[in-house]
């Protein structure tokens, strides 16, 4: 026991290895890892020689790349910024569908998770694409993969199933230290970022970072209905909802549909993050709205969304 532990492994040397040494390599790794919870690791979808690679691969992006190559790539991102008068975080609720997404051509925008299915209608690229979903990077990695023409924000955990390529930034975020009774909302992303129980709770922290005035919120609708015929366990340490059936939750009936996976909503834990990106980013100069076309999200002032762009020559 221990033989491997501490060892850069090329992928190459554990070939011939069999179940056993696979498992053992696979637990000393991943107690080298900075983040070791279920949620953050490999899931038992990928085969086991798989979660083996992944995990030496993102042992040695934090050791070697992280901290020298990523959080200096993303404080470039920082610095290259033009206009930071105000940026449009994409959520993927229904309302989506009801969005004129054509006069978001030329914003900065941050899209994440599946606004791939989605992005086929339009004829411009998400600034950002954001995605920190072990689920959801496992399910879809392959259309995440097909994303160009965006720069892709992952967290460093990610790398399991998330390639390195020259448009990617990979970045630390980690988990909430106020849980249960609390969330951390970072403005030093190059530091790190929190977990919030959404995604869109990652891209406001990045995008205050990044130092926008004005971040407006669409098709963050806030309301989800789990589907009768859901699979529900509790695997990775969070609900878990395996789909039997088409999503009725999001703007495309395949976002969430039958075989994949997701995690419970949690509402409520939702909204208590934005309250607290609410609360942190008062008096800093950067303000979220919420723009979103209906919805139950009230945490932010409300704008209308058609009327951001008035007087635009739209």
């Amino acid at each position: 026991s221990g033989a491997w532990k501490g060892k850069n492994v090329p992928a190459d040397e554990f070939q011939g290895l069999d179940e056993t040494g696979l498992q053992q390599l696979y637990a000393e790794t991943v107690a080298d890892l900075p983040l070791r919870a279920p949620i953050f690791l490999p899931t038992e979808r990928m085969p086991l020689a798989d979660r083996v690679r992944g995990v030496l691969a993102v042992r040695d992006l934090c050791r070697n790349r992280l901290e020298s190559l990523y959080k200096p790539r993303l404080r470039a991102l920082k610095a290259g910024i033009g206009n930071r008068d105000r940026c449009f975080i994409i959520g993927n609720g229904p309302s989506l569908n009801r969005t004129d997404l054509t006069l978001l051509k030329g914003e900065t925008t941050f899209a994440v998770n599946g606004f791939f299915l989605k992005a086929r209608e339009l004829d411009w690229k998400p600034t950002f694409y954001v995605v920190e979903d072990h689920l959801v990077a496992e399910d879809r990695a392959a259309e995440i993969d097909g994303v160009t023409g965006s720069t892709r924000l992952f967290p460093a955990y990610l790398r399991y199933c998330l390639a390195e390529r020259d448009d990617t930034v990979f970045f630390d975020h980690r988990p909430r230290t106020r849980y249960p009774h609390g969330f951390n909302f970072s403005t030093d992303a190059d530091h790190c970022t929190y977990a919030g129980c959404t995604v869109t709770y990652t891209c406001m922290q990045l995008a205050a970072y990044m130092g926008f005035r004005e971040i407006y919120l669409i098709g963050v609708d806030a309301s989800y209905k789990i589907p009768d015929d859901a699979s529900q366990g509790s695997k990775y340490g969070v609900g878990i909802l395996d789909m039997a059936s088409d999503d009725p939750n999001h703007f495309h009936p395949d976002y969430f549909g039958k075989g994949y996976r997701w995690h419970d909503p949690q509402v409520d834990k939702m909204i208590e993050a934005y309250q607290e990106a609410r609360r942190t980013l008062e008096g800093t100069g950067s303000t979220i709205y919420n723009a979103t076309l209906g919805g139950q999200l009230e945490v932010f002032e409300r704008r209308d969304y058609a009327s951001l762009f008035a007087g635009a020559g739209r």
